[in-house]
């Protein structure tokens, strides 16, 4: 394993504007610096080989051939990591040489016993996964940028463009796309009420029902990224491009973790705006922590992801370090707890991943029924949204995130989901209106 210093990259977005035309462009985003998990970002580009998996079909492709494959894709990602060369010499990197893709919501469809398709399938795979054998790695509490590479690999003459200086990225001109709910308000008060009926007949306790939001878009992926991510800065964002379009992602929510045999997860329910105003951000803080609706919502995919990292870790390891705990980001305060295992012997990182997707605090419970219901009511499909921005590398670390507050930028076309815990007591116009709040918070006003 090469480990080089480089200067110092404070802003990883001109770099990454530079990698782009190698193909495969990939940068894990710690935009909120002051977060505890803030700490590291990673850029990579160029894999030298990256598979595609959409509607059971799984290709693998270098940049001479494209081939089709019968193997299950995460035994393909395991065969791959297999010769990757990383040594412990780079802790506490969090990155040397691996694996890094996105696996959308739908992937679930591999996974789950998910009846057939009734919405239009979403032009984006459900799973794109490269095998990157270099990264540049920025350590923002130290103030440090490394170049990481196996000993077989060729990056970019990363120093050389830095020396040579990186134009800045534009900031996207004008304001943001305006974009129109793809489901009306009578129909999600239609999709509402049979998920009411579901949950007083006792099929379910909650379901997140979610709604997609598109308007044209001729501008640049990148700037677009820019202009957002300065908005709202997010420990877990990301960017990724690829021949199927860009995904930009501002997610504050952890999917997995795992180091020295160690699985942990974040899930994020309850919610509450931040406020210039001091005294009234400490009282909507305290607010959430006292609410017993959000807690009684966060207990319950707590009990969820026990159960899903339970498929993976030894029995009676699995513990809860933190339940309920406040999280403060750049717009909104968090409800986040912390569940943690040990993994059981012969489980692998990506095992363990495949277990537990997609996220239980982006389906509902009991987990399978609520996919069900979601697979049966939501017009759209989900693509990037809801599924989780991975990596994991050859020492068994792997890191992801839950891919909520999350863009696809596809042709001439931007697409944003929007989404809700429904619970018994929850109220339709209320939950229509928190869909639009929300993601008119991130993209800026929408309409419908």
């Amino acid at each position: 394993m090469g480990r080089s210093a480089l200067p110092y990259i404070d802003d990883p977005l001109p770099l990454l504007a530079a990698l782009r035309p190698l193909g495969g462009a990939v940068l894990l985003h710690s935009s909120d610096r002051a977060h505890p998990d803030g700490r590291f970002e990673i850029l990579s580009a160029a894999p030298e080989r990256w598979l595609t998996q959409q509607g059971g079909k799984t290709r693998v492709h270098t940049a001479e051939s494209s081939e089709s494959s019968t193997e299950a894709p995460f035994a393909l990602l395991e065969g791959w990591l297999a010769d990757a060369q990383v040594d412990t010499e780079i802790d506490p990197m969090p990155f040397g040489g691996g694996i890094i893709g996105l696996a959308g919501y739908d992937l679930a469809r591999r996974l789950e016993p998910l009846p057939p398709r009734r919405s239009p399938p979403c032009d984006f795979p459900d799973l794109i996964a490269g095998r990157y054998p270099w990264a540049v790695v920025n350590d923002h509490h130290r103030r440090e940028s490394w170049l990481l590479q196996e000993p077989q690999a060729a990056p970019p003459p990363i120093a050389a463009m830095l020396a040579q200086g990186l134009p800045a990225v534009p900031d996207l001109p004008g304001p943001a796309p305006h974009l129109t709910p793809d489901t009306n308000a009578a129909a999600y008060a239609r999709a509402f009420e049979q998920v009411a009926e579901y949950i007083r007949a006792g099929d379910c306790y909650q379901v997140n029902l979610a709604v997609r939001f598109s308007g044209s878009f001729a501008g640049d992926a990148l700037s677009l990224y820019r202009h957002l991510s300065r908005r709202h800065p997010a420990p877990f964002a990301g960017f990724l491009d690829s021949p199927c379009g860009s995904v930009l992602s501002f997610s504050p929510e952890r999917f997995l973790r795992t180091d020295a045999g160690w699985i942990e997860t974040c899930p994020i329910k309850g919610t509450r705006p931040r406020s210039a105003d001091p005294e009234l951000d400490r009282r909507l803080a305290q607010e959430l922590l006292s609410s017993s609706k959000d807690r009684a919502e966060n207990l319950m995919i707590v009990d969820l992801l026990r159960n899903d990292l339970g498929r993976s870790c030894v029995p009676g390891s699995i513990a809860v370090p933190s339940l309920f705990g406040l999280e403060s980001f750049g717009s909104v305060h968090h409800l986040v707890s912390r569940i943690r295992g040990q993994l059981a012997p012969g489980v692998s990182p990506l095992e363990a991943f495949a277990r537990a997707f997609p996220g239980g605090s982006i389906t509902g419970a009991p987990k399978v029924r609520a996919m069900q219901i979601i697979d049966e009511l939501e017009t759209d499909a989900r693509g990037p949204y809801c599924g989780s921005l991975f990596m994991v590398d050859g020492r068994g670390r792997m890191d992801s995130s839950i891919t909520i507050r999350t863009l696809l930028a596809q042709k001439d076309r931007l697409y944003c989901w929007g989404g809700g815990g429904l619970v018994a007591d929850s109220v339709c116009a209320e939950e229509w209106a928190e869909i639009h709040h929300k993601v008119g918070a991130l993209i800026g006003e929408v309409a419908g």
